[in-house]
């Protein structure tokens, strides 16, 4: 046979489903134009040049991974439905004598095609993708637009050598079960069923212990820090849980309504019940992977979109004064008692000619690092360094002097010797006396107005009537700790001449550190603009990957129901009840994944909540209104998907 004949037989196979390959192309070319994208941003020159390049770069490095990962998963899950649908006309093409050798010749000739179509396809539209992402990025950011054209040759090589591995793996696979199998073998598999499978309802109980378990967790922490570390944890579990929920449980549903004879043997009924029961280990885990995605897509977009929406009110609250002096590891506490301002007032007025020494705040405290423990902190020892066993109880401690604290704040708080008063803080300490490695202080109050700073890990801000007492102490058992101070003001200058005048600030003074509010924003506003566009990136693809995965899952299971439907129509089934029928069945298989997505959200809240707090977001209106919109907005993508798939489902049983 010569290789024409291969070629148009090929181009013959992929005409004749082009409601499975067109698709399949789609996706395939989706996924290289996003792969594209994101490492297109990686090496592009006019992101090199952004402030906060090294943020992207580390955010985009995520992003790729995540690509080869889910890019993997997601081509081998929908080429088993393009296999066992091509499997019947290999097997025809074997009976009427060509042998498998050139059958496979011929699926060398299918996947050559539908790969050089993805990859050429996902490339134009990756091409055009990236510049515009590009622009759109630097425009979030605040920088001028670059139109210059840059093409990423490098990573277009990458790419094209990555899913070239993956189809040639896809086919490897594709070509082993036409060899090893015999013909009636592979025309059996086309239309075969799975065996009915048994109720086990201790898995399904046991996804609702693992699936009730994460969520006690998601809503019981209080701790921003230690919401971090059970995070993955819970997602794992809710994962696992789900699974394991659709693959019982939906077993267990069939068998029920199977059961109701007068439900059941309503002709409305009984092809999709049927149907479903005997492919249901195949349908779970589907309908699993469907509200798994979904999930992903709401809190990725909700999470992302709320840090970049609610970005100028969180600065403002982690950053109260426009710029801050920070001077730390001051020699010694008499360095830190004596401490002079007044040299420092004269070059901020000299920079900040609108400031005055009144306007300025000015602050000491003594801070540490600590490891925590039920009754309070100990210090870390100048011998002792920190294990990765201490990680979970790593604590940060930051204690004022009551006299600065009046008079930094205009408060009128009155302490005893061995009295504490906590200040808003990350960590949340309930017990009535606070122990200091020993030394006991009685709470006396708490502020509890929320924490609004810069730390990432488990800190306490507490004051104290006498520092000289607590740092004698730290010195007697040679503790590690930090005498610092802090002066911060407001001005009315612009942002750009506040950064430059910071800066300028900076080199006068030399041995403290300043930071102003206008460059951190800058430096913020890279982050989460890099965050937003990879959670948008990556939502882009998860959504696509939903809609495929329903698509390519109701189209083979109206073929495996297509006779059925026919044997049901011979005996006076009408349309019209075919499609109520279908109706019933896609009221469960589609919209119970989205209500399970909903619910996974709703406890997904809490615990995301206090993962963003750590990265700055301090807005819960925002945060709210971010994943109510997130649901709608995704709620109407499936609405639509819904539609167009039933469409096709109902075209399909109706022939």
């Amino acid at each position: 046979m010569s290789a024409g004949l291969f070629t148009r037989l090929a181009v013959d196979g992929i005409k004749k489903n082009k409601k499975l390959y067109i698709p399949y192309i789609i996706s395939l070319a989706g996924m290289v134009a996003i792969s594209y994208v994101v490492y297109y941003l990686v090496e592009s020159p006019a992101i090199s040049r952004m402030r906060g390049a090294t943020v992207l770069y580390a955010i985009m490095g995520m992003g790729k991974l995540v690509m080869v990962v889910f890019s993997c998963l997601f081509l081998l899950y929908t080429n088993s439905f393009l296999a066992k649908r091509r499997n019947f006309e290999f097997a025809l093409y074997n009976i009427l004598g060509m042998n498998k050798k050139n059958v496979v010749r011929i699926l060398l000739g299918e996947t050559l095609i539908v790969g050089t179509l993805g990859i050429v396809f996902g490339f134009a539209a990756g091409i055009l993708l990236s510049k515009l992402f590009e622009l759109i990025l630097i425009k979030m950011c605040g920088y001028p637009a670059d139109y210059s054209f840059y093409l990423d040759t490098k990573s277009m090589v990458m790419i094209v050598i990555f899913y070239a591995v993956i189809m040639l793996i896809l086919y490897i696979f594709s070509a082993a079960k036409v060899i090893i199998n015999k013909p009636i073998e592979l025309l059996r598999s086309t239309n075969a069923g799975e065996k009915e499978p048994r109720t086990n309802i201790l898995f399904a109980i046991g996804g609702i212990v693992i699936l009730g378990v994460a969520y006690w967790y998601a809503i019981r922490i209080q701790d921003a820090v230690e919401s971090f570390n059970i995070f993955f944890i819970a997602v794992i579990a809710v994962i696992v849980a789900t699974y394991m929920l659709f693959q019982a449980g939906s077993v267990f549903i069939c068998k029920v309504l199977k059961k109701n004879k007068k439900y059941y043997y309503n002709p409305r009924h009984f092809v999709p019940v049927s149907g479903m029961i005997y492919r249901m280990k195949r349908n779970g885990a589907g309908l699993a992977t469907i509200c798994i995605l979904a999930t992903m897509v709401m809190v990725m977009l909700g999470a992302t979109s709320s840090l970049y929406i609610g970005m100028n009110s969180s600065i403002d609250k982690m950053y109260p004064t426009d710029v801050y002096i920070s001077a730390n590891s001051i020699d010694s506490y008499e360095s830190w008692a004596a401490l002079d301002s007044s040299e420092l007032y004269d070059k901020i007025h000299s920079n900040f000619e609108d400031v005055k020494p009144e306007d300025v705040l000015f602050e000491r405290y003594e801070d540490f690092i600590a490891l925590a423990n039920e009754d309070g902190v100990t210090f870390l020892r100048e011998d002792q360094n920190l294990m990765p066993a201490d990680v979970g109880n790593y604590s940060m401690v930051e204690i004022a002097e009551l006299d600065d604290y009046n008079k930094a704040y205009n408060a009128n708080l009155s302490l005893a010797d061995d009295e504490i008063f906590f200040l808003p803080s990350t960590a949340k300490f309930e017990k009535e006396v606070f122990d200091i490695d020993g030394l006991k202080y009685k709470v006396v109050g708490r502020d509890e107005s929320p924490f609004y700073g810069t730390d990432i890990v488990r800190s306490y801000r507490a004051v104290v009537k006498d520092i000289k007492k607590l740092n004698d102490y730290a010195m007697s058992i040679k503790a590690q700790v930090t005498l610092s101070a802090g002066w911060g003001f407001n001005t009315e200058l612009p942002d750009e001449q506040i950064i430059e005048k910071a800066n300028k600030l900076w080199s006068d003074i030399g041995m403290y550190r300043v930071i102003s509010k206008a460059e951190e924003k800058l430096e913020f506003k890279d982050m989460y603009a890099s965050l937003l566009l990879l959670g948008v990136f990556l939502s882009i693809v998860f959504m696509g990957a939903c809609a495929f995965i329903i698509y390519f899952k109701q189209l083979t299971e109206g073929y495996e129901d297509a006779s059925s439907y026919k044997t049901m129509r011979s005996v006076g089934m009408t349309v019209k009840e075919i499609k109520a029928g279908i109706n019933s069945q896609t009221l469960i298989t589609f919209f119970s994944p989205l209500a399970l997505a909903a619910v996974h959200l709703a406890f997904s809240a809490p615990i995301v909540r206090k993962l963003l707090f750590l990265l700055g977001l301090n807005d819960l209106k925002v945060f709210i209104m971010s994943y109510l919109i997130c649901f709608a907005a995704f709620a109407l993508f499936y609405l639509l998907v819904y539609k167009k798939t039933v469409k096709s489902y109902v075209e399909i049983v109706s022939q």
